[in-house]
């Protein structure tokens, strides 16, 4: 017979046996049966529950760790950010709206021409579009390496500088070649059929001022240019005419009368014009016999207009004639 041990029943409050083996409880008055673990399963639930408390421990503390840290990085962020506007504070009152600013190329929004007259030639710069960041060219900061005295084909350079621009510059520096200016004369050749009407025009009109109104002088006529010229910036055209100079004596004798044009520029075509430095009629004094005969103001001959070209100009400029 099993030993028996007395135990209340948690259903009637009877007394309950539990067998000597220890597997098993049962109520005399109810018949409620509760079956007992044995100790290895014990120790287990007592581990599985003493782990879940650790983990549980242990997740917390992770957790807090956490936010201790996130906690800390902010208070770092913020106090990084104390300390920045210490210095873009103060910044932003000076630089205002340069602060933050886009990028650009600034020589998309200008263009540079070029006016006047060769050697003495002018440089300007336009602003050839605006935006909210750049209204007028002080906003570029545009520096010319040189504005004036230009000769065709030079060479200048344009620099930006943007430390005080509205718009930070990838682009800052550029050149650019003079073109477009006003050519003097360096060949006659360059001379069309109207320009050359316009020359003849005004250069009978010099000549026409002396021998208008001289019966004893015929009617001039054409007869070739001279250019003296330094294929640069200076030239000296001579229209030179020939005329019939009518003697008392019975006979007649040809002069030569010139127009003397110096730093002449030409532009050809049907709208043709022609500027200069200076025009004059000009010539030695002629005259036979005495004044009664008339006198005029030119050359015997061609060899006489040669000769003075080539002694009363610079040796520099080269003589050629059409």
């Amino acid at each position: 017979m099993d030993k028996k041990h007395d135990l209340v029943c948690d259903q009637c409050g009877g007394m309950m046996t539990l067998s000597e083996n220890r597997r098993e409880m049962h109520c005399e008055y109810c018949g409620n049966v509760v079956i007992l673990p044995d100790k290895e399963h014990e120790e287990k639930v007592a581990y599985a529950k003493r782990k879940a408390e650790l983990d549980a421990q242990h997740e917390h503390y992770e957790k807090r760790k956490r936010m201790e840290h996130r906690h800390l990085n902010v208070s770092k962020l913020i106090a990084l950010l104390v300390v920045a506007s210490i210095f873009l504070i103060p910044a932003s009152c000076v630089a205002g709206p340069y602060i933050f600013r886009p990028t650009i190329n600034p020589f998309e929004y200008i263009d540079v021409k070029f006016e006047g007259i060769n050697g003495e030639g002018k440089a300007t710069v336009e602003l050839i579009q605006s935006n909210n960041w750049i209204q007028s060219l002080d906003d570029l900061n545009i520096k010319l390496s040189q504005s004036y005295y230009l000769s065709e084909n030079d060479i200048i350079s344009i620099t930006t500088n943007d430390s005080t621009s509205p718009c930070r510059h990838n682009v800052k520096y550029m050149e650019y070649t003079v073109k477009g200016l006003e050519l003097f004369l360096t060949g006659l050749d360059d001379i069309d059929e109207y320009a050359e009407k316009l020359i003849h025009q005004k250069s009978r009109q010099l000549i026409g001022k002396t021998i208008n109104d001289n019966p004893q002088f015929s009617t001039p006529k054409h007869e070739k240019f001279y250019l003296l010229s330094d294929k640069d910036k200076e030239n000296v055209l001579y229209d030179v005419y020939s005329c019939k100079w009518e003697l008392i004596e019975g006979y007649s004798k040809t002069v030569y009368l010139v127009a003397y044009y110096t730093d002449i520029i030409v532009h050809n075509g049907a709208n043709a014009t022609f500027s200069y430095e200076d025009c004059m009629y000009t010539g030695n004094l002629l005259y036979e016999g005495s004044y009664s005969n008339g006198y005029v103001y030119g050359y015997e001959s061609l060899e006489d207009i040669e000769l003075d070209l080539n002694t009363n100009h610079s040796p520099d400029m080269v003589l050629t004639e059409k």
